[in-house]
């Protein structure tokens, strides 16, 4: 082989070798811009022979710690972090506190450690919302109208609110749906796992 067609072939040798890695990166970029990179198995819960519906919180924390999550989880982290943040804002205001005042008189510390506590409160939360809702979207789980009806006023009065309007103006109404798909697809894993455990 001459010397000019090894140098072409080692030129399309290198380009290829260019262009997989091109592919890989692209690859890595995308899988690390996802909230979850594998879901826990909610069938493969062991309840320990008790009761699933009394449950919930363990359930929840079980498949939250057997996930791996990616980069894509921040954004809904900072998502929680500043509504928590910004409830926290109107309540200081309320009571004519800075943030820092607030955080030494309700917290006894500091700005920063009471945002260092927020955050990782959003961190936990966020890993919650997007377990339940990976498992809502996997088992095709929808809200219907009649559910949204029957669940909102447990909704209102947990939140403190007697007018329906009011309520749904002051609250993002896609959040609420989000939040009761969620709370029917634990209530879908804990069926399941009670089906389980009877058998």
């Amino acid at each position: 082989m001459n010397r000019k067609k090894r140098w072409i072939l080692f030129g399309i040798g290198g380009l290829a070798v260019i262009c997989g890695l091109l592919v890989l990166v692209v690859w890595l970029d995308n899988r690390s811009t996802k909230e979850i990179l594998k879901l826990a198995d909610y069938r493969t819960i062991d309840c320990g022979g008790r009761n699933p519906s009394e449950l919930g919180e363990q359930i929840v924390e079980a498949l939250v710690s057997n996930t791996k999550f990616g980069k894509g989880l921040e954004k809904r982290t900072e998502r929680v972090y500043a509504d928590t943040m910004g409830y926290i804002r109107k309540e200081a205001d309320y009571l004519s506190l800075s943030l820092s005042e607030y955080a030494a008189k309700m917290y006894n510390g500091t700005e920063k450690e009471l945002r260092a506590t927020v955050w990782e409160t959003s961190e936990g939360i966020a890993k919650e919302e997007a377990v339940l809702d990976a498992i809502g979207d996997k088992e095709k789980v929808v809200l219907t109208e009649a559910q949204f009806e029957k669940l909102l006023p447990k909704y209102m009065e947990s939140n403190g609110y007697t007018d329906r309007l009011k309520f749904l103006v002051d609250n993002n109404e896609a959040e609420i749906r989000a939040s009761m798909r969620r709370e029917l697809t634990l209530q879908l894993i804990i069926d399941y796992l009670t089906e389980a455990n009877s058998h």
